[in-house]
């Protein structure tokens, strides 16, 4: 999940957009962000919507908020993760503003398990935020949800090759994590092989943890 840890441009980013700077509604950078939090709270405890702008060409840019009181430097992680501003601004027209080329920016969604990543964590949980993710894919989306892969894992990044991993037994047994590729850990709590399985367990903290469909 992405956490509101986003810190790369605080310290040298302009404090507003220059004269020749796009801007954009905040709906069309962050769409269903106010569906999101228009849910029940117990409805999207469990997972996070997170959105990543990504730069392309190698080009540098900032991005602003627009705000009643002037301007505010949206920021980004390493990343490029970003955590929009609250659903207020939008339902106030706010825009986004940006020094990027036209072209020179895009914005993806991604749905991630709630809070910050840890070395551990429950099936249950797992299972949770996968189902409630899907539940809000199914009310957000309507009938298009209907032709959408369905959410069935859970894919642990970390930044540099994937530490020794353990599953958990209900019957205290313990079990090697097969699922690596790299730097990648994933886990499908349906798996056959999961069956009677309690808690998966890292050797680190991963990077971030994104909810995604089986491949």
């Amino acid at each position: 999940m992405i956490a509101a840890l986003c810190i790369a441009l605080a310290l040298a980013a302009q404090d507003a957009p220059g004269p020749d700077a796009r801007s954009v509604p905040l709906e069309r950078v962050f769409p269903f962000w106010t569906d999101y939090h228009a849910l029940p709270a117990d409805e999207r405890s469990a997972f996070a919507l997170d959105y990543v702008i990504s730069l392309r060409g190698g080009a540098d840019a900032q991005f602003w908020v627009e705000t009643a009181d002037g301007f505010e430097v949206l920021e980004r992680d390493p990343a490029g993760a970003a955590t929009p501003p609250p659903p207020e601004a939008f339902e106030a027209g706010q825009r986004l503003f940006t020094d990027a080329p036209e072209g020179g920016a895009s914005v993806s969604m991604r749905l991630s398990l709630a809070g910050e990543p840890r070395e551990s964590y429950t099936i249950a949980e797992l299972e949770t935020a996968i189902a409630q993710a899907g539940n809000a894919m199914r009310s957000l989306m309507g009938l298009r949800a209907m032709f959408m892969p369905r959410l069935e894992t859970v894919r642990f990044s970390f930044d540099e090759a994937a530490p020794e991993a353990v599953i958990v037994y209900e019957d205290g047994r313990q079990a090697p994590v097969e699922t690596v590729f790299g730097d990648v850990i994933t886990i499908r709590p349906q798996d056959r092989a999961l069956r009677g399985a309690v808690e998966v367990r890292f050797g680190a903290v991963p990077q971030e943890a994104v909810l995604e469909t089986s491949r």
